[in-house]
């Protein structure tokens, strides 16, 4: 502890003088600079007091250059530590550790240099280590419409990684991107006649996200609801589930799908058509007969049905003379 506290108060004392040089002499003043990237680089050794005087150092540059550096050295301290643990056979998992958490908070804190280290984030992206990827794409949301230039590099981490590592923080990036630049919903549309499952059940997860807007991609969403590849008719029938079109065409896709073999489409069918109020007197006893089906891993056919019948109105089921209270009652009974 004493060490710690020893290299948090030589720290503050770093950032005293650094604070008392004017902006256009902290870069020709590279040597306080230099010790403090130092020190930010011991990132394992990190407790949340020394954390704060890391941001503190960090947003008094004006123009972003110590976080570029930062995030340069902790990016290759962690994939040194890695290749060293790798060469060794020693196993430790990074991902649960401090190394991920506290170079996101640095960023976090930072966030308005964070639009000066666009070039280093778009190497996060392209690192090959889900951490450090996972703390690009956070980074992303700081750096405010100037992400468009990162499109690409989005897309491309979507086609390496697929839908199990970055589906939600990418997804969400994209959908608030689609607001200023159309160009973003071209590419989605592009990405739904790929052959590469893993970008097509990306964009399809990202179509689920978008609201209303995803009724533009409604041709290929019904092609793609049929296709042989369960991943992906999973998603997209999922994703017809936001297009809030309420085709009968639509309600006959998905109640087919509620009987599939496979719990993961039958728990979407009966989520997308929950969020569409489709077919109230076919779809709500089948629903109902759906709270017996536990199948799943982290969530459950159970929890959509469940989830699909908060979303019918009572006008809905007055009209087939069922009481919903007294139905889901004796489900748990």
């Amino acid at each position: 502890m004493s060490e710690y506290i020893k290299d948090s108060q030589h720290l503050a004392s770093l950032i005293k003088r650094l604070a008392e040089v004017s902006p256009n002499q902290r870069l020709s003043n590279s040597s306080i600079s230099n010790e403090i990237l130092a020190i930010a680089g011991e990132w394992c050794r990190i407790g949340y007091p020394e954390g704060r005087h890391y941001i503190d150092a960090l947003n008094l540059d004006n123009n972003g250059q110590l976080l570029k550096q930062v995030i340069h050295a902790y990016v290759m301290l962690r994939r040194n530590s890695l290749q060293h643990l790798k060469e060794n056979h020693i196993y430790y998992d990074f991902s649960i550790d401090d190394g991920y958490f506290i170079l996101n908070q640095l960023i976090e804190n930072c966030k308005d240099n964070a639009i000066f280290a666009l070039s280093e984030i778009r190497e996060m992206l392209h690192s090959d280590d889900c951490e450090i990827e996972r703390t690009g794409c956070s980074a992303i949301q700081w750096i405010g419409e100037e992400a468009i230039q990162l499109l690409t590099d989005l897309f491309s981490l979507m086609e390496k990684r697929g839908i199990n590592e970055q589906p939600y923080k990418i997804g969400e990036l994209l959908v608030q991107l689609s607001q200023s630049f159309p160009k973003v919903l071209d590419g989605i549309k592009l990405n739904l006649s790929s052959t590469s499952e893993n970008l097509l059940t990306s964009n399809l997860f990202t179509c689920s996200l978008m609201g209303n807007k995803s009724n533009l991609f409604y041709a290929d969403l019904k092609r793609l609801a049929e296709s042989p590849i369960a991943r992906v008719r999973s998603l997209a029938i999922l994703a017809l589930g936001s297009t809030e079109n309420q085709s009968d065409e639509i309600g006959s896709i998905l109640l087919e799908n509620t009987n599939s073999p496979e719990w993961y489409i039958r728990g979407n069918a009966i989520t997308s058509l929950g969020r569409l109020k489709l077919l109230p007197e076919k779809a709500v006893p089948m629903i109902i007969n759906a709270l017996d089906d536990n199948e799943g891993h982290d969530w459950t056919v159970r929890g959509s049905a469940i989830e699909a019948l908060g979303y019918y109105a009572d006008s809905a089921l007055l009209k087939i003379g069922m009481n919903l209270s007294n139905q889901v009652l004796r489900k748990f009974i």
